[in-house]
């Protein structure tokens, strides 16, 4: 599937249009039960709560986990999932990026590889 697209980029044509994927679903804060933010120990009102992490995705590669609030991506500040996305996709699948969390009251920054989706022939 792969060396036929591979073949056909060599000899100038294919349209790649992959897009920077970090590889989390994520929610508002605000759209989290109450129940579940106390199971995580979030205090916070702003974030972006993940959700799920992707298998084999960037974002578990760096360490991120379901239950984790993004706070930050390369020092840009993120109050909501829609802030994930914007900055994601300013980037390129393969660059790295800083990802701030809190994760039980504490903050940590992982290094996050982005991946590729949406790649078409």
């Amino acid at each position: 599937q792969l060396i036929p697209l591979i073949d056909e980029l060599k000899s100038g044509g294919g349209d790649v249009r992959g897009t920077a994927f970090l590889g989390v679903r994520t929610v508002d804060i605000d759209n989290v039960q109450q129940a579940i933010l106390d199971r995580y120990g979030i205090s916070r009102d702003d974030g972006a709560f993940v959700g799920e992490v992707v298998d084999g995705s960037g974002a578990q590669q760096a360490g991120v986990q379901a239950g984790d609030v993004i706070t930050a991506i390369d020092g840009k500040k993120v109050s909501t999932a829609a802030d994930v996305g914007e900055i994601i996709n300013d980037r390129k699948p393969g660059d790295r990026v800083r990802v701030t969390v809190e994760r039980d009251g504490d903050e940590m920054t992982v290094t996050a590889t982005l991946g590729s989706r949406g790649t078409t022939r």
